[in-house]
């Protein structure tokens, strides 16, 4: 999980980060795997408490984007929350991720706020807004 990460975010997450994680009993990881391969091709990882969650982080292998698989985990991962009583889901992300933020979107989420500069500046890049998106999973 942390290589794949690493793979899709500029700011990398430990071994450690990922293992903290997984031992939260909070926290529920989804992976799709390659029926083929079984290599994994993405994973999600949210924090519930109570009636909300918040999407942790969402990775998609490069090779494997555009094919559906970061729809199948969003659609699992509802499913899942929805069954256990989440009536709200939330999740931050970069202003200028076009690419998620259709895949959010089709999904159903809708835009709760906005974090000024809470991505930090990398280099010659100015810092990025956060979008803060909500799904309602009461009506599902």
């Amino acid at each position: 999980m942390a290589r794949l990460h690493g793979l899709s975010f500029a700011q990398e997450w430990e071994v450690s980060d990922f293992e903290t994680f997984l031992a939260d009993p909070c926290c529920v990881s989804l992976v799709a795997q390659s029926p083929e391969e079984a290599d994994v091709l993405g994973f999600v990882t949210v924090r519930a408490a109570g009636s909300e969650a918040d999407i942790v982080t969402l990775a998609v292998t490069p090779q494997a984007r555009r094919r559906g698989v970061g729809r199948a985990l969003v659609a699992g991962l509802v499913e899942s929350l929805a069954g256990r009583g989440v009536a709200a889901l939330f999740l931050e992300v970069g202003a200028d991720n076009h690419a998620a933020l259709a895949l959010y979107r089709r999904a159903g989420f809708a835009e709760a706020g906005r974090r000024r500069d809470y991505y930090p500046q990398r280099g010659a890049a100015a810092a990025r807004d956060a979008l803060v998106l909500r799904l309602d999973l009461s009506v599902r």
